[in-house]
């Protein structure tokens, strides 16, 4: 009787060993997907964990936007790993990358056999803000297309420049024109036909929708004038900045600031 009772205890302590929760001393990895912008499933996220700690992490997704998705799979790792926490702030600007390494983070916590509950802690690591002076020339708020552009043209008249940006990577809305920068009368432009398809008529005629806008009306008007001058002598490719001016005030539909 009593070596029956002996083994049935054995085997009811080897069940509990086989089912009690990883050691917190082993080291284990779990690997998880989320959705991203780049899809469903488009970012995989590896999670090894020893000692209590999360020793790596490493994010995956190729399909989420170079300059910007790129950018969190690269900067939201790194965080978990010097905060022990997947409780991270996402990045501005990615926030579907983001959101789908934070998933793929925690899903892969309990592939790896360990409570994501306990890595979700705030950290206290955060350091106190330190005040530091910059004397400069010129300030520009927001590294996007227009500030660099502003950026560089105060460098090359010789003055001192900062340039601020919030989000963790520089190019602001002009990263998503996907290679479209709106320009006026370049050289390049002359090097195309111009036909009734630039549509410098159909942008007149809208801006007869406005005559009580006198900035679009004055507007109109020189441009009106360009283009008669220009079909007196039609050299190149006709465009200007007025017409700029004048498609980016409609297309705002007379309420943009000139």
């Amino acid at each position: 009787m009593k070596r029956r009772v002996f083994l049935i205890l054995s085997v009811i302590t080897m069940a509990v060993i086989a089912f009690s929760p990883v050691s917190q001393a082993a080291e284990v990895t779990g690997t998880a997907k989320a959705d991203g912008f780049g899809g469903p499933d488009a970012i995989t996220v590896t999670i090894t964990v020893e000692d209590g700690k999360i020793k790596s992490v490493k994010a995956e997704g190729p399909k989420e936007t170079e300059g910007i998705g790129s950018v969190a799979i690269q900067k939201l790792p790194a965080e978990m790993v010097e905060k022990n926490s997947i409780n991270v702030d996402g990045m501005t600007g990615a926030t579907f990358s983001s959101t789908g390494i934070l998933k793929a983070a925690e899903a892969a916590l309990k592939a790896a056999g360990v409570n994501p509950e306990d890595y979700k802690k705030s950290s206290d690591s955060a350091k106190a803000a330190e005040e530091k002076i910059f004397e400069t020339d010129v300030a520009i708020i927001g590294a996007g297309g227009a500030g660099m552009v502003a950026a560089i043209t105060a460098a090359d008249a010789g003055k001192k420049v900062i340039l601020i940006e919030k989000q963790a990577m520089v190019g602001g809305n002009s990263v998503r024109s996907t290679g479209g920068m709106n320009a006026a009368h370049t050289p390049e432009q002359d090097k195309n036909k111009f036909g009734e398809n630039a549509g410098i008529e159909k942008t007149l005629k809208a801006a007869e929708k406005f005559s009580d806008n006198k900035f679009i009306a004055d507007l109109a008007a020189k441009v009106k004038a360009q283009y008669e001058a220009w079909k007196a002598d039609p050299k190149g490719y006709f465009d200007s900045v007025e017409l700029m001016e004048l498609d980016t005030i409609i297309g705002g539909h007379g309420i943009n600031n000139p």
